[in-house]
């Protein structure tokens, strides 16, 4: 107990009466070594029958014989004489014990314990979409710290890992385990699992209940005149023009091309088909000329387009974006400040062109991106630009870092990594950037 404490123990003595013999005394032993026991016994109204403190002992007694009826016994801190010249119940508290007897005490029945709650019905699981974890740039399965023990399935093992070990610190190529594992929310969903349909509902037998015919009275009916209606001329049947045949046939509606047997798609991924170009107006002006599969581009292969086989019935606008023309000569790519000054005219070219505003921030993990990839405007084929030698084009020092190999590797990621590792603080040796040198980063040659 404390200074402020009081303690209530209930009691109930039977029919007939009984005698209570109490002792409270300080657990000296167990943290009591300051307590000075105070003892009090009231009725059932709350009347005080009996208070005991003694003085110079630290334990109360109560020893009374009692009439039946409800008992409370309540034990405090106690105090003797003032603080000058003894103490008060301020420090008067610590633990303590009660001992005793008290005769013909009744003891209430135990509570029944209330039923068990079932437990809750799980929830059923929803149908997921299969999920195919992102690999490396160069092809292989993803890991961190290059060790292959840490791929996809050591995060699968134990979905804490993802919190811990997916962030950027643990980044391969600018790609998390939380962007490319499946278990860690990452990864490549494709296609989805059909709903299940519910069972068929089973009949329920009826039984036929007999119809008592009821007896009808015969109503009168009188004739209505009518008023002849002179007969409509059948129409005369219009000749039928037959069918043109052979050369005067019209051409037959488009239809997009297939390749092996299947539906084209771009090299980006089976979600990037004709289906994919056909929801935004932009995109076979932005992306209608990359992602060469199949021996094709959406250009050639996609009648919304402008490419499949045959006529398309109802002509598809399409809407060009504006797109700042890069000549043949380089130009350096240098950071704009955060207000936007106009152009300069570059003197080397008769075409002045707009130099690229593009931020140069700090180089975290790269947020991946819901689009297709970026791509220069329409109006040819791109081809990549490549370094003096004639090899494939990278940036910086790392060779595996190419516009194929690494900003078109994965599609999602493509507008981000353009924007962030395509300036002048990522160009080659030669002074050349991604940006101008990629056709998917809006660079690159058209012819």
């Amino acid at each position: 107990t404390d200074a402020s404490d009081e303690d209530a123990f209930y009691f109930t003595v039977g029919a007939g009466g009984g005698r209570a013999e109490l002792t409270v005394d300080r657990t000296e032993f167990y943290g009591g070594a300051m307590m000075d026991c105070e003892a009090s016994l009231y009725d059932a109204d709350g009347v005080l029958l009996e208070m005991s403190n003694p003085t110079a002992k630290r334990s109360a007694s109560i020893a009374r014989d009692l009439p039946a009826g409800y008992y409370t016994l309540v034990v405090r801190g106690g105090a003797e004489g003032t603080p000058l010249d003894g103490f008060s119940s301020y420090g008067s508290l610590g633990n303590y014990a009660i001992a005793g007897r008290i005769d013909n005490v009744i003891i209430p029945d135990p509570t029944p314990a209330p039923p068990p709650t079932p437990p809750p019905t799980p929830p059923t699981p929803e149908p997921t979409l299969p999920c195919t974890d992102l690999p490396q740039p160069n092809g292989s399965p993803f890991y961190i710290l290059n060790n292959a023990r840490y791929d996809c399935g050591y995060y699968a093992a134990d979905l804490a890992r993802c919190g811990r070990f997916g962030g950027a610190q643990y980044a391969v190529d600018g790609v998390t385990a939380t962007e490319a594992c499946c278990a860690c929310g990452g990864g490549v969903v494709d296609g989805a699992t059909a709903a299940p349909q519910p069972p068929a509902s089973t009949p329920v037998p009826t039984t036929a209940v007999p119809v008592t015919p009821v007896p009808t009275t015969a109503v009168p009916v009188t004739p209505v005149p009518t008023t002849a209606v002179p007969p409509t001329p059948a129409p005369t049947p219009e000749p039928v023009t037959p069918a043109p045949t052979g050369a005067t046939a019209p051409p037959a509606a488009c239809v997009d091309q297939t390749a092996d047997g299947g539906a084209w798609h771009g090299s980006w991924g089976t979600r990037y088909g004709c289906s994919y170009f056909a929801a935004e107006d932009y995109r076979c002006a932005r992306f209608g000329a990359g992602g060469r599969n199949f021996g094709m581009v959406a250009n050639e292969a996609c009648c919304v387009c402008g490419g499949g086989v045959g006529v398309r019935e109802t002509p598809v606008p399409v809407t060009p974006l504006p797109a700042t023309a890069i000549p043949e000569t380089l130009i350096p790519v240098t950071p704009l400040p955060d207000t936007p000054a106009p152009p300069t005219p570059t003197p080397q070219t008769p075409v002045p062109a707009t130099p690229l505003p593009v931020p140069i921030t700090a180089e975290p993990t790269p947020t991946p991106s819901t689009d297709a990839p970026a791509s220069p405007a329409p109006g040819g084929v791109c081809t990549d630009r490549t370094r003096s030698d004639g090899s494939a084009f990278y940036i910086k020092s790392y060779t595996s870092y190419t516009c194929e190999g690494y900003f078109e590797k994965v599609p999602r990621l493509t507008q981000d990594r353009c924007r962030r590792f395509g300036g002048t603080r990522y160009q080659d040796n030669e002074g050349r950037t991604a940006q101008e040198a990629c056709c998917i980063c809006g660079g690159g040659s058209t012819a």
